[in-house]
C-alpha cells in the first residue's frame, strides 16, 4: 500500500501532468517519503525551514539559473559574484546569520553556483590556526567583507580574480633552515582599486568543468614582504630575533587542508551525486527502448549445450573444464594457460547459471520478456565475463606473434600478465565463488600482480611515449613531452582572455562590497 498521496509529490506540486509511469512508481512506495525526507534533514522542523529558505531563494529573480548553460566563463563568474553579494544582503535583511541553519540551506538552494566559497575557508583557516589577537583583527574584517579572502596551497586552483587576501601555505625558512609548511596571510590586491600588489602575479586558470562560475586561479610571489605577525601563530611563532617556538604538533598546520577536503566532499560531491541519482532514476523510469529479445550469449550457450554449431568466439561454452585451479605458487599465475583457463571457467559458470535462472523463471510461468528483464543484472555480469575472457585470450595470442627483438615482446608479456591478473584481483569474488580458486591461490595472484606493477612501472613512460602523440595533438598542459607542468600551466593561464580584462564583477559588485556600500546596490 502506498504511503504517499498520489495526487501530490513530496513538495506539494500537483501531479496532473506527470508521466504516468513515474506517477505509478510513486504509488508503489513501501515507505513514507515525507518521513524519510525529515530523517534526512534531521527532523520535520528542519525540513520546513529548508523548504521555506528554498522558496525565498527560488522566488528571487537574482538567483535565477535558467540561462546559465548559455553563458560564457566571464558571464558565469560575474553572475556568481552578483549572487554572492545579493545573498549577503538578503541574509542581513532577513536576520540570518552566517553560522545559522538558514545559511546551509541557502547555499544548498544555490547549488554552489555562487562566488566567495573560499572566503569561508580563509576565515576557517584563521579561526583554527590564528592566535586570539589575529582572530580579533582579521575575522571582523572578513565577516564584513572589508577584504575578500582565499586559500593558496602549493598547486594551482585556489586564488583568482576576486580575492584581496589569501592564506598561503608555504615553507618557513629562518637563517637558511627550513621549518616546514606554515600558514601566512598575504595581501595580493589593493583595497582601493583591486590592482595586484607589487611582486604578485595572479589570475584565473581558465575553463573548469562544472566550475565556470568559480575563479580558481594561479598565484606567484616574487620578493613579497609581509609583516612577521601575518604568520598564523596559534601553534607556532617566530620571535623578533628569529627564534622559532612551537606550541603544538606541526601536523596541526595541515588540519585546515584536511578539513577543506572534507567540506569539498560534503558540499561539492554529495549534493551533486544526490542530484545525479535523482535525474538518472527518474529518467530511467520514463526512458523507452526497443522490445526485449533473448540475446549474441544465452542462445549460443543453449546451442553449444545441444552440440549445435556456434560462432568461433563462443566455442568455449561447450568446453567446460571441471575441477580446480592447479596453481601451486605465485609464478604459476604468470602462465597464460593458468589465468586464461580461470577466465574461461568464470565466463562459462556465469553464463550457464544465468541461462538456468532464465529457464526456471519461464518454466514457473513468467513471460519470456519478463524473465529476461528479471535476469538483466546477471546477464550484464555474464557478458562482462565473456568479454574479459575473449580479451585475455586474444591478448595472449597476439603477444605470442610479436617480434622478440628490442625487448618488445618481453614488455608486452608483462602488460598481458598485468592485465589478466588485475582482472582477477579486482573481481576476486567471481573466481572464488565456486571454489575454482582458493583463498591461498588468490593471495598468489595478488603477490604476482604487485610484483608486475613494480616491473611495468619502470617502462610506464616509454610505453606511452610509443603512442607517439605530438604535444599539439595532446593539447594538454599536464601531459606534454617535456613534463614542464607548472611552467606550462602558468603560461597557458596567462593566455586566457579572462586575465587580459578588468574583472567584470569589480566595479559593479566587488568595489561596493569592499568599500562597504551595500546599501547602494
Amino acid at each position: 500500500m502506498a504511503l504517499l498521496d498520489a495526487t501530490k509529490d513530496t513538495q506539494g506540486f500537483g501531479l496532473t501532468n506527470v508521466n504516468p509511469d513515474l506517477a505509478s512508481e510513486r504509488l508503489t512506495g513501501s515507505f513514507s517519503v515525507p518521513r524519510l525526507t525529515a530523517v534526512l534533514d534531521g527532523g520535520a522542523e528542519r525540513t520546513r525551514l529548508r523548504r521555506a529558505v528554498v522558496d525565498i531563494i527560488e522566488s528571487d529573480p537574482v538567483f535565477g539559473r535558467e540561462n546559465q548553460y548559455f553563458q560564457n566563463q566571464n558571464e558565469r563568474y560575474e553572475a556568481a559574484v552578483r549572487k554572492a553579494v545579493h545573498v549577503r544582503k538578503k541574509m542581513q535583511e532577513l536576520g540570518w546569520s552566517e553560522d545559522g541553519p538558514e545559511s546551509v540551506y541557502v547555499y544548498r538552494a544555490l547549488s554552489g553556483d555562487v562566488a566567495f566559497l573560499l572566503h569561508r575557508v580563509f576565515m576557517r583557516s584563521i579561526s583554527m590556526l590564528g592566535s586570539d589577537k589575529q582572530v580579533a583583527k582579521w575575522i571582523p574584517l572578513a565577516t564584513e567583507y572589508q577584504l575578500i579572502g582565499s586559500y593558496g596551497q602549493t598547486e594551482l586552483g585556489h586564488v583568482g580574480r576576486s580575492a584581496t587576501h589569501t592564506v598561503v601555505f608555504a615553507q618557513l625558512y629562518i637563517h637558511g633552515k627550513c621549518y616546514g609548511v606554515h600558514p601566512f596571510i598575504v595581501q595580493i590586491r589593493s583595497l582601493q582599486d583591486h590592482s595586484l600588489c607589487p611582486g604578485i602575479t595572479a589570475g584565473d586558470i581558465g575553463p573548469k568543468m562544472n566550475f565556470e562560475h568559480v575563479d580558481n586561479g594561479y598565484l606567484m610571489l616574487k620578493n613579497v614582504r609581509i609583516p612577521r605577525e601575518n604568520m598564523l601563530n596559534k601553534f607556532c611563532e617566530v620571535q623578533p630575533d628569529g627564534t622559532y617556538i612551537r606550541h603544538g604538533s606541526q601536523q596541526i598546520n595541515y588540519f585546515t587542508m584536511t578539513s577543506v577536503r572534507i567540506s569539498l566532499i560534503s558540499d561539492e560531491v554529495i549534493l551533486p551525486l544526490m542530484k545525479a541519482c535523482t535525474i538518472a532514476i527518474r529518467y530511467s523510469v520514463v526512458r523507452r527502448q526497443s522490445k526485449l529479445k533473448p540475446g549474441f550469449l544465452i542462445k549460443c550457450f543453449a546451442a553449444a549445450s545441444a552440440g549445435q554449431p556456434v560462432p568461433p568466439s563462443v566455442t568455449y561454452l561447450a568446453a567446460m573444464k571441471p575441477g580446480k585451479c592447479p596453481a601451486k605458487d605465485k609464478l604459476d599465475f604468470l602462465s597464460p594457460d593458468m589465468y586464461t583457463d580461470a577466465y574461461q571457467h568464470a565466463a562459462i559458470r556465469l553464463i550457464s547459471s544465468t541461462a538456468a535462472k532464465l529457464q526456471d523463471l519461464i518454466q514457473s510461468g513468467a513471460e519470456s520478456h519478463e524473465a529476461w528483464n528479471q535476469c538483466t543484472v546477471q546477464l550484464v555480469q555474464a557478458a562482462k565475463a565473456h568479454c574479459h575472457y575473449i580479451t585475455v585470450k586474444n591478448f595472449v595470442e597476439t603477444v605470442e606473434k610479436l617480434e622478440s627483438t628490442a625487448g618488445i615482446q618481453n614488455i608486452m608479456k608483462h602488460l598481458r600478465d598485468l592485465f589478466a591478473l588485475h582482472g582477477i584481483f579486482s573481481n576476486a569474488g567471481i573466481f572464488l565463488h565456486d571454489g575454482y580458486l582458493t583463498g591461498a591461490q588468490m593471495d598468489m595472484v595478488t603477490a604476482s600482480y604487485l610484483d608486475l606493477l613494480a616491473i611495468v612501472r619502470k617502462d610506464a613512460v616509454p610505453l606511452v611515449d610509443a603512442f607517439d602523440f605530438t604535444d599539439k595533438s595532446l593539447n594538454s598542459a599536464l601531459g606534454a613531452y617535456d613534463g614542464q607542468v607548472y611552467q606550462r600551466l602558468y603560461e597557458w593561464a596567462q593566455k586566457a582572455p579572462t586575465n587580459k580584462q578588468i574583472s567584470p564583477a569589480y566595479e559593479k559588485y566587488l568595489k561596493p562590497l569592499l568599500h562597504n556600500k551595500l546599501s547602494k546596490l
